[in-house]
């Protein structure tokens, strides 16, 4: 049927391409102009205005369109479909008038396999078709999809309902037409009277009282629509739809014929594959302003009545410009436009903050961070990075996926529970070109950490102070030496007698040792017993003590001078009871090797990226020294964790105040009310919402703290080579490790050479 438009391009719906069959797939074989828009909508009540908005942005396209509501077993598909010529400007129409809508793409055909269709239209009842219907502002009955559902359920997987009107800007007949309509041959006497009445001629006068008259003839001077609409009912077995199709006749009789303003169903009749291509008897054409269209078709606004509706279930935004043209590491796609939109963070923002990942566990958040890890590997500049990692799992499958054979010869992993081989992680053992008093702060509050259950900030501290002090000016020192301080009067003179010579003297700790030597046996006994028990205690398992006790170590200035790839893997059952503070020695070593390289010119620190899962296990100094002061030290910080209250509040504090960028995956209750401030306009429980792999993100560009929004990360998608890992292991043990009876050789002799190996005599106790 041709589809006149008044001063616009005409197009025609041909008789083979009636909207069901464009559900269908029924349509003509050689066209297949047409597209189709499903949109998804934010969990709210719609509101009048802006569907009003949206539908006069599509009538001043001047193009014939057809809105549709498809109900299936498992899916309710609210959308609109156009010539595909036009479909780009309808889709900028439904974002110019309703920006929090989502627009996708759709299949013109769904999936139904029943067989058998049953057609109605839908027309006035006793009305004409010029007459006004109650628009979405004045309904305030059932929603309509709900309303809809309710009439035919329960629903089986081959049945189907599909709601098409088919619409298009409203000719200049058709208005004249209505017009006319509004008007009455006007009373005159005589023959001519009569003749003129005959004719439909001559003089006309109002047919309403001059407010209904008026409130009319306004109605027709907005932008109106010729709309046809029909219901088709699709499935396989013949008495199950005639029962629907007798629920949908009640249902638009009571409802939707009070509820507009008299719709009614017209007699159902079969369709099938005999006269899928037949013309239709034509269905009755109503007048509609963009008001009224918007109450018969709109989205659904309650997730418990419609649940298979595609809500969105959280804000949508849209990407700001200076996120659009960011170039950079790419951490996931932004869904906008009906199209996935990358979202990279430029290095130079990375650089200038440390990034966080913070979510429950199982969401994604190793695989991010391996995503991020392998692009910073593949930079230009050539960066170095280093992962502590208290499982494993991420350094593993980033070796087997993302080391590439040019990388393996700088890639060093340090397999701390490996009982074969160990590394060296000697406590005292100062850092080139770092000052000695940095050096001894830091390594004290490593060692501090021993004793984090039993502290106390008088005697404990001062001891310990003390021996930290002095063995870091002592060569080849190590936690061994600790009892032989305390313990051995000969041994400890010697080493004092080295403090008080240049610039290495130590007033406070040659002061201590005075005082302690002062001591009585028993009182210095007191001093030293909690001491020393933790000491042993830590270094009871012999795989800590062969990396602890050696008295030279990795060097871990070179790695990063070099850019290596450096890989703590901190899990394994001989060091589970120690492991944190083991990465704690670890990242205290990088935070050093760090400060080693202030002395140069900036452009002279290669960047070294550090990424810390399970951050919120280390509780020391250098970590939060290390986020204050990562861009001095061109070392930028990645920190993964599942809960922000864990970090504790001096950590929380430095995360917070200096994080660059932050990417929230599901997150529990107490960080999404903390969390979302910063994440507006994404409230609580949208952040507990998210899917895995879900993530809101914030980011600063080029300086600027850009809006929070959402996006899905990537999966890993190389194969994982295991002889990789096993190359890389093996080259590791060459260079950075020694074999454990090698190492357990030279603490035998360290042994035998100071004889003097003290214990405590527990039953002192």
């Amino acid at each position: 049927m041709p589809i006149p438009t008044s001063g616009h391009h005409s197009e025609e719906i041909q008789p083979s391409e009636h909207p069901l069959r464009l559900i269908q797939g029924t349509g003509a074989s050689g066209r297949s102009s047409w597209s189709a828009l499903s949109v998804h909508v934010p969990i709210k009540a719609v509101e009048p205005e802006p569907m009003t908005a949206l539908m006069e942005h599509l009538h001043g396209l001047g193009t014939p369109f057809i809105l549709q509501i498809v109900i299936s077993y498992d899916l309710v598909d609210v959308r609109i479909c156009a010539a595909a010529s036009y479909i780009a400007q309808v889709e900028r129409a439904i974002r110019a008038a309703v920006p929090d809508w989502n627009v996708v793409p759709s299949v013109l055909t769904h999936p139904a396999t029943g067989s058998l269709r049953l057609i109605s239209s839908i027309g006035p009842s006793d009305r004409p078709d010029w007459a006004p219907i109650r628009d979405l502002a004045d309904n305030n009955g059932p929603d309509v999809v709900a309303t809809l559902l309710a009439a035919i359920e329960p629903r089986m997987p081959d049945e189907q309902l599909v709601i098409s009107y088919a619409v298009h800007p409203a000719g200049a007949e058709k208005r004249a037409a209505a017009f006319r309509a509004l008007t009455q041959p006007a009373t005159t006497e005589g023959v001519w009277g009569f003749v003129s009445v005959l004719l439909d001629s001559g003089p006309r006068s109002p047919r309403f009282e001059p407010r209904l008259q008026r409130r009319l003839e306004e109605r027709l001077l907005q932008p109106t629509f010729a709309m046809t609409g029909t219901v088709a009912l699709v499935g396989s077995n013949r008495a199950r739809l005639i029962s629907r199709a007798r629920s949908l006749t009640a249902l638009f009789k009571a409802r939707f014929d009070a509820t507009f303003g008299g719709l009614l169903l017209s007699n159902w009749t079969w369709q099938t594959a005999a006269n899928t291509g037949k013309q239709r008897e034509p269905s009755p054409s109503l007048l509609l302003t963009a008001a009224e269209l918007s109450g018969l078709w709109h989205p659904p606004s309650d997730p418990v009545l419609v649940p298979q509706f595609a809500f969105l279930r959280r804000p949508l935004i849209p990407l700001p410009t200076p996120m659009l043209r960011a170039r950079g590491l790419l951490l996931g796609h932004h869904l906008q436009h009906g199209g996935q939109v990358p979202v990279c963070l430029p290095t130079a923002d990375l650089q200038m903050g440390h990034l966080v990942i913070l979510g429950r566990t199982g969401v994604g958040k190793s695989t991010l961070a391996h995503q991020i890890l392998r692009q910073i590997v593949m930079l230009p500049e050539q960066p170095g990075i280093g992962i502590t990692d208290p499982h494993g799992e991420l350094i593993r499958d980033f070796v087997k996926c993302s080391i590439r054979p040019e990388h393996e010869a700088k890639t060093v992993l340090l397999e701390l529970g490996d009982v074969s081989y160990a590394v060296g992680l000697p406590f005292f053992t100062a850092t080139p070109g770092v000052s000695l008093e940095a050096h001894v702060q830091t390594m004290f509050s490593v060692v501090r950490l021993l004793f984090r259950e039993q502290w106390s900030p008088t005697r404990m501290e001062d001891a310990v102070f003390a021996a930290t002090a002095t063995l870091c000016r002592m060569p080849g020192a190590t936690l061994l030496d600790v009892a032989l301080l305390f313990q051995d009067r000969v041994f400890r003179r010697r080493v004092l007698s080295q403090l008080g010579n240049g610039d290495h003297s130590d007033q406070a700790s040659l002061e201590f040792w005075a005082n302690y030597d002062a001591l009585s046996e028993s009182a210095q006994r007191e001093i030293v017993r909690p001491i020393l028990y933790r000491l042993r205690a830590f270094y009871r398992s012999r795989a800590v003590r062969n990396m602890v006790c050696q008295t030279r170590g990795v060097d871990f200035s070179e790695i990063m001078d070099r850019g290596g790839i450096l890989l703590v893997d901190l899990s394994g059952p001989e060091i589970q009871a120690e492991a944190d503070l083991l990465g704690e020695l670890i990242i205290a070593r990088l935070h050093l090797a760090a400060l080693a390289r202030l002395e140069r010119p900036r452009e002279q620190r290669r960047p070294f990226y550090l990424t810390v899962d399970e951050s919120q296990r280390f509780k020391g100094a250098s970590l939060p020294s290390m986020l204050a002061e990562s861009r001095k030290l061109a070392c930028p910080v990645m920190l993964l964790t599942q809960y922000s209250d864990a970090w504790g509040d001096t950590l929380i504090e430095s995360v917070l105040g200096n994080a660059g960028t932050l990417l929230t995956f599901r997150c529990s209750p107490t960080d999404s009310r903390r969390l979302s401030a910063s994440l507006k306009p994404f409230a609580p429980q949208d952040l507990e919402d998210l899917d895995r792999h879900e993530v809101i993100a914030k980011l600063q560009i080029a300086g600027k703290t850009m809006p929070a929004v959402d996006l899905r990360t990537m999966p890993i998608e190389n194969t994982p080579d295991d002889a990789v890992l096993e190359r890389v292991r093996e080259r590791t043990r060459e260079r950075y490790a020694r074999p454990r009876s090698e190492v357990e050789a030279e603490l035998d002799r360290l042994r035998l050479q100071h004889h003097a190996w003290q214990v405590v005599d527990v039953e002192e106790e």
